[in-house]
């Protein structure tokens, strides 16, 4: 049994492996085909997502940049024809262009991405169509605002009813809502109060749906809004008051000031002017924390209003000239208007008739093409009374039927019976879907109590079947248990002795290996060495009495030299045997560099002056490392050994150090060099270059392996520069 499951799992695994592989083939072999044609695009089309996020980050900071961004995006995507990459870049261009006062071209390109979309709407999947849908709900999104920043409130309202269609299609209930909450806006700023509420509360029952409670305050908001137009101001501060709750709890700073100065204009209309001017102050607290200029000038506006009704005039005026001020900076013609107007009021106030009319009029210059109803509103009724003073009293009663014409459209008993309806339905229509849903609520109740007794039934079934089944299996299990423990335990003992002799032939290996290594490192690297201080003991032996002293000197430093090559191999060997059998442990400490390679160049003093080499230490004197200190004398050691080995005679040996993220060594010799075929050679376990220095010292490369183990043990690496005959670096980093 144990046999024929083990051929079997290997059929099944040589099966795997063999389709991994075919997969691995595919996926290279198409790889490559791509390659070819990517290589030449990658780079261009992997800016344009750059360009594009550039374009987004510096529209409020460098607009003019954002805006070159944004072409050389568009410019890019459609010389690869990229329709989606094209759509993005045109979209944040014409958020640029809009953001620099440029809303023209901004409107424009918003046109031609609506054209170009649009002919693509029929040829499209059902996934590039909801990409298409929510880029045209955007752009006729973008337009809309832009048309309301122009007063254009018939376009607007047109962009934002094309909007509302694609946010339908794609099912978009927050873009829904938002478009709702758009459209009321328009309806509202020309006086369609019943309408713009219809459209309110229909993004509030979305809204309340949703969760979404920031656009919830804003729904809040645009009801007050239109209570107060209505000068219901009583049921105008209450929904201010909601809107603030939320703002305040969400931390939302901005859209609390704005409820606050909501609730203060609704006093204001009470005449409750102490409490209008609370308000108005705190909003203005808030505004200034929050350094928004625009909603600062409003503010100040606010609070002119109170004054001028509690007869403060100069504080009033005060409060005005610096609301005008910072809507002249911003260029906002509504804004100054809305001024002026005020302030011709103020003029009226103070019997000042003729400023009043030279006032009014300056107004109406910034709104005349506009449907600022409430502004013009203010002004003309302003010229009418003012007129009447001056006795032109054609000009009075001119401008008092224009004014009674804009306040008859605001303020009709038809809108407030329709918005009375419409807010009872509300309520009515609220009600019904909370009882809805409780009904709902109650059928899943029902329908999940009958779900839970049918799944206990099969439950019990199962577990019925469960035990039946598990009963069998013990059976047979019992059956086969004795036989499988036989074969396991066979299996097992096979397996141990298996793993034993593999391990035993392992440590044989390893061990004849060392043997070899250590024999042929005893008979070549010791050979030489022995045999000249037998040679030179020899000869000073039988030359006593016949030798000067000068010779007899140069014989003991011949025997000195041959002694201190003998001291290094023997070290070496000793490291390099302890370090295989795992008996070297770093230690870690804090060393001069300087003193160590002081101290390893006095070491081989014999040897440099043997060949007259120059050998000059320039690592800064107070450099400190962290090595371990047994291990960093014999890298330095082995190195310098190796460059006055294979340095020519009367050459110059350099020892540098360069400090950056870590600390790299150099050790420079002029010497011989490397072949560049021999350079892999160097630190290769399976292959053992032997190399003659410029004495015909052999060499079979046990200290820089040594060196190498050393260094990486200390977590740094080494490497080798070499010109073949013209020298060599040995570099190595520490941390």
């Amino acid at each position: 049994m144990l046999g024929k499951f083990n051929v079997k799992q290997g059929f099944i695994i040589y099966i795997l492996f063999f389709l991994y592989f075919f997969l691995c083939i595919s996926r290279f072999l198409f790889a490559h085909s791509l390659q070819v044609k990517i290589q030449n695009d990658f780079q261009d089309t992997i800016k344009i997502s750059e360009y594009i996020k550039c374009c987004k980050d510096f529209i409020k900071e460098d607009v003019e940049r954002a805006i070159k961004c944004g072409k050389e995006a568009n410019n890019i995507a459609n010389k690869y024809n990229l329709f989606k990459e094209k759509t993005e870049a045109r979209m944040c261009l014409a958020a640029a262009y809009n953001h620099n006062k440029q809303p023209d071209d901004a409107l424009l390109i918003y046109s031609q991405i609506i054209r170009d979309i649009e002919s693509k709407q029929k040829e499209a999947d059902k996934t590039r169509k909801d990409y298409i849908y929510s880029c045209l709900a955007e752009c006729y999104t973008n337009k809309g605002d832009i048309y309301s920043e122009k007063e254009l409130h018939k376009q607007a309202l047109s962009a934002y009813h094309k909007a509302l269609i694609f946010f339908r299609k794609k099912g978009d209930k927050k873009g829904i809502a938002n478009c709702y909450n758009s459209i009321g806006v328009k309806y509202s700023d020309q006086g369609t109060y019943d309408i713009a509420l219809n459209y309110y509360l229909k993004a509030l029952l979305i809204k309340e749906e949703l969760g979404d409670m920031k656009m919830l305050s804003v729904c809040y908001t645009n009801i007050g809004v239109v209570y107060f137009y209505q000068e219901d101001f009583e049921n105008a501060i209450e929904y201010y008051n909601k809107a603030l709750k939320i703002d305040q709890k969400a931390g939302d700073r901005e859209g609390e000031s704005t409820c606050l100065n909501n609730i203060g204009s609704s006093y204001f209309s009470l005449n409750k002017f102490e409490k209008a001017l609370e308000y108005y102050n705190k909003a203005l607290k808030i505004d200034l924390l929050l350094n928004n200029t625009l909603i600062l000038a409003r503010d100040l506006n606010n609070i002119g209003l109170v004054y001028a009704n509690q007869k403060k005039y100069s504080g009033a005026m005060e409060s005005y000239q610096k609301s005008f001020s910072i809507y002249n900076q911003l260029e906002n013609d509504y804004g100054k208007a809305a001024i002026l107007a005020n302030i011709a009021d103020l003029y009226y106030k103070l019997d000042n008739f003729s400023m009043a009319v030279s006032k009014a009029n300056e107004s109406l210059e910034y709104i005349q093409n506009t449907q600022a109803y409430f502004v013009k509103q203010s002004v003309y009724n302003t010229l009418s009374e003012a007129n009447e003073k001056l006795g032109n009293f054609n000009y009075a009663l001119s401008y008092y039927k224009k004014y009674s014409e804009i306040k008859n459209n605001i303020l009709t008993g038809e809108q407030r019976n329709k918005i009375s309806k419409q807010m009872t339905q509300y309520e009515v229509d609220k009600k019904e879907k909370e009882n809805t849903i409780l009904k709902q609520q109650n059928q899943i109740q029902l329908l999940s109590l009958k779900n839970q007794r049918i799944v206990t039934y099969i439950l019990i079934i199962v577990l019925l079947f469960v035990i039946v089944t598990a009963v069998f299996i013990f059976y047979l299990y019992r059956i086969n248990k004795k036989t499988n423990q036989f074969l396991e335990a066979h299996k097992q003992r096979l397996q141990n002795t298996n793993s034993k002799l593999l391990a035993t032939k392992r440590d044989l290996t390893d061990t004849i290996a060392v043997r070899d290594k250590f024999l042929s490192i005893l008979s070549h690297d010791l050979k030489n060495p022995l045999i000249s201080v037998i040679s030179f003991t020899q000869l000073i032996k039988n030359s006593i009495g016949n030798i000067s002293e000068k010779e007899l000197k140069g014989l003991a430093e011949n025997l000195s030299l041959s002694i201190n090559q003998m001291y290094q191999m023997l070290e070496n060997l000793l490291l390099w045997t302890m370090s295989q059998q795992k008996l070297l442990l770093v230690n870690k400490e804090n060393i001069n560099a300087h003193k160590i390679i002081e101290k390893n160049i006095l070491f081989h003093k014999i040897s440099i002056d043997s060949k007259n080499i120059t050998v000059s230490n320039h690592v800064d004197k107070n450099l400190i490392i962290s090595f371990d200190k047994n291990m960093i004398d014999a890298i330095f050691r082995n190195l310098i050994s190796n460059a006055i080995k294979f340095a020519p005679q009367n050459g110059e040996i350099k020892i540098f150090s360069h400090i950056s993220d870590k600390t790299i060594f150099e050790i420079n010799d002029n010497g011989i060099g490397i072949k560049e075929e021999d350079m892999p050679k160097l630190f290769s376990e399976e292959t053992v270059l032997i190399k003659n220095g410029t004495m015909h010292q052999k060499g079979h490369g046990l200290g820089l392996s040594l060196c190498q183990e050393f260094i990486k043990k200390n977590g740094g690496e080494i490497w080798i520069e070499s010109i073949y005959e013209k020298g060599t670096s040995v570099k190595f980093s520490i941390q």
